[in-house]
Parts: structure tokens; C-alpha cells; sequence
């Protein structure tokens, strides 16, 4: 890193003060809550000793796609800078930058939602008196709510949930065991939306927009450790699939 140690070391302090006023203020001022600073939307969540096995063998899989994904942004930043003349830019290299621009837009809209849209929407186990049409992620007690958004009342789309709901709601989902009205991400959407998030930041990243890495990186791993964590189910084991997002 190109940060020196002293920006650091506030940079983390800052945060750590952050992060513990946060933790206050939402308990009322009343307690402070030492259990830890990720909160799950399960309480119950945890972790077997032998699972320590799985997430290495996840964290190498991330690790090695990391580096991928590293190497593609350089690559793609190392195009721009001399497709764009980025050190002594011209007037027509602004123009072709905004042009850019409204390109990555449309194409990562796109690319977000219509293969949510040709995959369809799947049934939902929804009570009489829940089942009027609403937004996905809206505020609400109990397990995520996956419907409303581009279905119909009474269905889903996974794919929909993960790449169009607010990023906050998605990974809450991600991170969560069980999803309201017998919901459920399936391991084909998760990766889907994997390979679509994966690629569109390294797209993205770089050109005149302002986005980040940070949130993009979370919802992209926790697909990929939920897909993992999905697959250990199936194959009969008992283990939290939240849990396997987190540890993506």
C-alpha cells in the first residue's frame, strides 16, 4: 500500500470509534454489546471446528480469483490510460470518456437485469394476508423478503433479489439462513451473479464514474461462499450457509 503508517493507524482508529458509537447509539445508550461488530440477521449463527477446513479451502478459491481480479484491473486501467490519453488528455478524449460513461451504464444495467428477467420468477409459499405486491428488502421483522421487484405477488427471482436490491439488503440476504415465504438462492443464480458482478467492476472501475470496490467485493463473495455454503447442504451437511458468505 502506497498509505503511511501514521494514515493508518487513524484511518483505524477513526473507524474503530466510528463503529463502536454506532453500536451505542443502537442499543439506546444503554449497552455495548461485546459479542462482536458483524451482526447477523441470525443469532444463532455459528461455525463447527471441522468447518475451519472448508473455508480454507474457500479462502484459496477467493484468494486465487482475487488475484485475477487484480490483474484485470490493471490490465483495464493500464487500456484506459493510453486508449484515453489519460496522462495529457484531449478534447476529443473527454467527449470519448463520456461517451464511455453512458456505455457502462446501459450495459451494466442491462447486464443486471435481464438475465434476472429471462430467468424467470419462481412460486412462493406466501399467507393470504401477506400477499400484496410490495418492494424487495422493504423494513421489516423475521427473514428476508425476496418478493415484489420484477415478479408477480406470491414469486421471486433469486437472481433479481441479489443484482437489484439495494446492495445493504442483498448482502443482508446473502448472510442470512432461511429466507421469508420458503424463499431460496439457489447455487445457478448465486454464481450468475457472481461472474456478473465480478466482471462489471472490473469494467467499471476506472472509468469517469464514481464507484468503489469495497461493496461490489462484499456481494461478490458472499455469492460465491454462499454458493459453496449451499452446496455443503446438499450434500448433507449441517452448516449455515450465511456463515460460508461471510467467510466468501
Amino acid at each position: 500500500t502506497y498509505w503511511s503508517k501514521s494514515l493508518t493507524w487513524q484511518a483505524f482508529l477513526g473507524t474503530m470509534i466510528a463503529a463502536v458509537l454506532a453500536k451505542v447509539t443502537k442499543s439506546g445508550f444503554t449497552t455495548l454489546n461485546t459479542s462482536g461488530f458483524i451482526e447477523f440477521p441470525d443469532k444463532d449463527a455459528s461455525f463447527s471446528f471441522w468447518e475451519l477446513a472448508t473455508f480454507a479451502s474457500l479462502a484459496i478459491a477467493t484468494g486465487l480469483l482475487g488475484a485475477l481480479f487484480v490483474y484485470g484491473i490493471k490490465r483495464m486501467t493500464l487500456f484506459r490510460r493510453a486508449f484515453f490519453q489519460l496522462r495529457a488528455p484531449t478534447k476529443t478524449t473527454r467527449r470519448m470518456r463520456i461517451c464511455e460513461v453512458l456505455a457502462v451504464v446501459v450495459f451494466s444495467t442491462a447486464i443486471c437485469f435481464w438475465p434476472a428477467a429471462a430467468v424467470g420468477c419462481r412460486p412462493l409459499h406466501v399467507h393470504e394476508e401477506d400477499s400484496g405486491r410490495h418492494l424487495m428488502g422493504g423494513d421489516h421483522d423475521g427473514p428476508p423478503d425476496l418478493s415484489g421487484g420484477l415478479c408477480a405477488p406470491g414469486s421471486y427471482s433469486a437472481m433479481g433479489s441479489i443484482l437489484l436490491l439495494p446492495k445493504e439488503a442483498a448482502i443482508k440476504a446473502l448472510f442470512s439462513k432461511e429466507m421469508a415465504d420458503g424463499a431460496f438462492l439457489d447455487i445457478s443464480s448465486l454464481l450468475a451473479s457472481y461472474v456478473i458482478i465480478y466482471f462489471t467492476t472490473i469494467l467499471t472501475f476506472g472509468s469517469a464514474l464514481p464507484v468503489g470496490l469495497f461493496v461490489p467485493n462484499i456481494l461478490a463473495g458472499a455469492c460465491l461462499g454462499r454458493s459453496y455454503g449451499v452446496l455443503l447442504r446438499q450434500w448433507g451437511l449441517d452448516v449455515h450457509e450465511g456463515v460460508y458468505a461471510l467467510m466468501g
